[in-house]
């Protein structure tokens, strides 16, 4: 029997597989029982089980390879992984290294006998077995409420859904900062609350964003007044902070006032799988499930609708790409900022300014592409000065295959064992892969002279630059005064 690894830490994983999940009890409830069993470090991701490259878990690997980890504590097999076909290399990893695993509802897995070995590998089949079981019952689900008619997963804001139907509450919950009493801070947890709710449901607040639309027609000029009404963030007496949720960018104004929730009608299938989104021609769309909580007749809303199509042709200005788009962010609110233009020059602002950030000027893109570039330049010249060479500009994921490799290479009787001979392989073929693609070959152009002139980045094309800032660039932030370059490396 081999000896367990007694020089290491005691690792913690924990796993969810939404952002949902995360924001809610799931995360916390692992983290809680995780750290109650005792763990020197806990690695987590927000990641399906199925997914082997989850950022963490990928660090959690390498640390077992480097001999940092003596022992890994989960909760159960299906947050380590659920990918039958990941789990051989893992397992294999796990024994070459002598690590022990612990699971909290599945006890300590003992890979060191066959038995140990079966029951463990049997576990992680289960947990694939019960993901499609899983993905199965959620798909009947939605087939039976769309059969039944039942309200969609989520409801549009301000609508709640109760008894599987779509609900709009006409009781009061909120007094408006407009609408508020003048002696509103001498109020207190004592104050009857009749006196504090002056009037406005979620339906009253609905029909405010519906009447501001058609009287303004422009969606920062209607968010800009809800968030004037409702907005929370200077408000000076914490007890009439309702809590309430409020849209904060034009295209969530526009999918809500799209929402044939808002006429009195269900809209099912509205999305093709892995996030990607129908057009509402391809909805399927059943009238008059809910007629009591309409909003909207449908003459009204082409009316709307007209309004949203004439929006269209300035509102896409925000939707525009450039080959910064993506990399630059608000330094307030810390949201993506979007493209703008302004005569001949073009700008990025946060998309949230005048409405609920107080980043409100946008930011010359030559400025930006100035801060990059001398962020890049004076990388490039510290790489020089610590004499680095091109080994330290290895992506991570060659770094994690290498020494993935060289693990499997250095088991006993490795040679004799086919498994591991195709494993090994696999690995040889994407290190090739991954050495000859071009991002690899762009990070080793940052150790040449070339890279510590100034002139050599304001030559390269825009075809270029966005290369180079995909690989280097992190984030960049951006406010009045400031412009802040996160770089990868």
């Amino acid at each position: 029997m081999l000896e367990p690894n007694k020089k290491g830490i005691i690792a913690g994983y924990i796993r969810v597989s939404t952002d949902e999940q995360a924001e809610g009890t799931a995360l916390n409830q692992q983290m809680g029982r995780i750290k109650q069993d005792g763990v020197d470090e806990i690695y987590s991701d927000i990641e399906s089980g199925a997914n082997s490259q989850r950022p963490n878990f990928q660090r959690l690997i390498n640390d077992i390879i480097s001999g940092k980890i003596s022992t890994i504590k989960a909760t159960r097999w299906d947050r380590l992984t659920r990918n039958q076909n990941d789990f051989p290399v893992f397992k294999k990893i796990i024994q070459d290294n002598n690590v022990q695993v612990i699971l909290l509802d599945q006890g300590q897995q003992d890979f060191n006998t066959a038995a140990g070995e079966l029951s463990a590998d049997l576990q992680v089949l289960f947990a694939a077995y019960e993901r499609n079981m899983l993905r199965e019952r959620v798909k009947h689900g939605h087939a039976h409420r769309r059969k039944q008619l039942l309200a969609a997963s989520r409801a549009p804001l301000f609508y709640e859904i109760v008894n599987n139907r779509y609900f709009l509450s006409e009781q009061p919950i909120i007094c408006s900062l407009l609408d508020r009493p003048e002696n509103y801070l001498e109020y207190n947890e004592s104050t009857p609350n009749s006196e504090c709710l002056m009037g406005q449901s979620k339906k009253d607040i609905a029909l405010e964003v519906l009447e501001y639309f058609c009287r303004y027609s422009k969606y920062r000029k209607v968010l800009s007044k809800i968030h004037e009404r409702y907005s929370l963030e200077k408000l000076d007496n914490p007890t009439l902070k309702p809590g309430l949720a409020l849209f904060s960018t034009s295209r969530g104004l526009k999918e809500w006032l799209r929402n044939p929730v808002l006429r009195g009608h269900t809209a099912y299938l509205k999305t093709k799988g892995r996030g990607k989104h129908k057009t509402p021609d391809e909805w399927e769309i059943h009238l008059d499930t809910h007629p009591q909580y309409r909003l909207l007749t449908d003459e009204e809303y082409q009316e709307i609708e007209v309004i949203i199509e004439s929006n269209s042709k300035k509102f896409g200005q925000t939707d525009a790409t450039f080959y910064l788009t993506g990399l630059i962010f608000c330094n307030k609110c810390k949201s993506r900022c979007t493209l703008k233009a302004g005569g001949k020059y073009k700008y990025y602002g946060c998309q949230h300014a005048n409405i609920c950030c107080e980043n409100n000027k946008s930011t010359r893109i030559s400025k930006i592409e100035q801060a990059i570039i001398s962020a890049l330049w004076n990388r490039a010249h510290l790489l020089a000065s610590t004499n680095n060479d091109h080994n330290s500009l290895k992506s991570d994921k060659l770094i994690r295959l290498e020494k993935r490799l060289k693990s499997i290479e250095n088991i006993p009787d490795f040679e004799d064992d086919e498994e591991l001979l195709i494993i090994a392989h696999k690995l040889r073929q994407e290190i090739k892969q991954e050495r000859n693609n071009n991002k690899t070959i762009f990070q080793e152009m940052l150790l040449l002279p070339q890279a510590r002139k100034i002139n050599f980045w304001y030559t390269l094309t825009e075809e270029a630059r966005e290369r180079f800032y995909e690989i280097f660039v992190d984030k960049v932030f951006i406010d009045a005064e400031n412009i802040m370059v996160v770089l990868k490396l």
